[in-house]
């Protein structure tokens, strides 16, 4: 593993076991370190760590969820890139799939969008998003879900760049489907 890839590695030394043993007034002596090492208490601490790390990665990561960067999903479906609030995606997954976004965006198949498409009636709630500069018109559809303006204006700049067309003088226009 890379250093770059490493989140958190987490070091006990003899020290923190004596600061332990000094609290529940077992003797702090080489012997009853060995001990614990003998009775594979690393083992256990590793494993527990392990264990019990998962649930509060996941705690951890819901309290600062606000703060990711990532804000919309683009889901491709015959030719067609549909933009989705993350929330909305993550609730679908959650709700109807009995599963996380990650699962579904890993290998989601035709008839995974196509149930996708039908329960959010992704084609009842689309709304037109153009951009023209000098020389040209391009023109997409997204999907809303009572979305600000503000909101659509993101997910139609975050469709753009995903499409590779830079936004440099042209402006995004909005228009309900």
């Amino acid at each position: 593993m890379k250093q770059d890839d490493l989140f958190l590695t987490i070091t006990w030394s003899k020290e923190d076991i004596f600061e332990v043993f000094k609290k529940k007034g077992i003797p702090i002596t080489q012997e009853n370190f060995l001990k614990l090492k003998e009775l594979r208490g690393d083992n256990t601490l590793l494993e527990r760590s392990i264990d019990d790390g998962w649930e509060m990665l996941h705690i951890i990561v819901d309290s600062f969820i606000e703060e990711f960067t990532y804000r919309f999903v683009i889901i491709e479906h015959q030719s067609i890139p549909y933009v989705l609030t993350y929330k909305v995606l993550e609730n679908y997954c959650d709700t109807e799939l009995g599963c996380d976004v990650g699962e579904f965006l890993e290998d989601y198949t035709w008839d995974a969008c196509e149930r996708l498409i039908d329960h959010l009636n992704l084609n009842d709630n689309m709304c037109r998003a153009s951009i023209s500069d000098t020389h040209l018109e391009y023109v997409t559809w997204i999907y809303h879900n009572g979305d600000s303006e503000d909101i659509l204006t993101e997910k139609a700049k975050f469709l753009f760049e995903w499409l590779d067309i830079e936004i440099i003088d042209g402006s995004i226009e909005l228009e309900n489907h």
